[in-house]
């Protein structure tokens, strides 16, 4: 390979491993600091807009800024609460006041009918929906069993790539005096 080819691979190469690195960390820095709440849905419910394992992202929202057919991520409330809290991820179906208290019903996409419970918009914490990744649920679904062997198997194999190469074939000795 030609040494501006290879220079500009591994600038390439270094480029998006930077890019990737920032995207993931301040994806964790905006969840933990909630302007971004991630979720995995675990239900049919919003088929075929959203999948089962996908992965979902909203944004805070204000009460008074949902419309009926927004689609927001919010915990239950009880006793329909999920387990640990997760949050469901629902299309809101009515917005309507009932003695000064703004009320929301919601439903998924493939239900028949809307969810059994009423929220108080300006108790429950309302994420609207930004984006979804069928691609990480995947991910997510492999697990941590299945995704921290990558996490060293992948570096010890490219290390040992880079061993192999260097030893089956040798940079010449013009480039070791540089």
């Amino acid at each position: 390979m030609l040494p501006l080819a290879r220079r500009a691979l591994r600038a390439v190469l270094t480029t998006a491993l930077v890019l990737a690195a920032l995207a993931v960390g301040t994806g964790a820095v905006l969840a933990r600091l909630d302007h971004v709440r991630f979720a995995t849905v675990l239900s049919g419910s919003m088929a075929p807009a959203i999948g089962v394992g996908d992965v979902v992202a909203g944004t805070p929202v204000d009460a008074d800024d949902v419309a009926v057919g927004d689609v927001v991520l919010f915990v239950p409330p009880a006793p329909w609460t999920t387990p640990g809290g997760r949050p469901v991820v629902h299309r809101v179906d009515s917005v309507e006041v009932d003695d000064g208290v703004l009320e929301l019903r919601t439903r998924g996409d493939d239900n028949p009918e809307a969810d059994p419970w009423t929220l108080d918009a300006r108790r429950t914490t309302l994420f609207a929906l930004r984006g979804q990744s069928a691609v990480l649920g995947d991910v997510v679904r492999l697990g941590p069993a299945a995704v921290a062997p990558l996490l060293w198997t992948v570096p010890v194999l490219a290390l040992g790539a880079h061993l192999l190469r260097r030893i089956w074939w040798p940079r010449p000795a013009a480039a070791h005096a540089r």
